[in-house]
């Protein structure tokens, strides 16, 4: 690390930790596409805060773009939880 980089702050990394154990507890009752885009979003803002309007627009596409491509493109099953999403095949 260099010297001009500042640490990362603990509190940050905490949240972050925190935040990924919920994501695998949430995943299977949630299902992929919800619990990926509430993780995401909340960590992408964590990081910058300022973009929470982006950062909300990278979290519902991202997740959606990766459901879709490998439900429907790739044929394999993601949870689809509390929303009861097709799961492809």
């Amino acid at each position: 690390m260099k010297e001009s980089e500042p640490p990362v702050a603990l509190k940050n990394l905490l949240v972050v930790i925190l935040l990924f154990v919920g994501y695998a507890v949430a995943f299977i009752p949630l299902g992929y596409v919800l619990s990926t885009a509430i993780f995401l979003g909340i960590i992408v803002t964590v990081i910058d805060r300022a973009k929470w309007k982006r950062n909300i627009l990278f979290a519902i596409g991202f997740s959606a773009i990766v459901y879709l491509s490998f439900t429907q493109l790739l044929g394999v099953p993601l949870p689809a939880g509390v929303l009861g999403l097709p799961v492809g095949g």
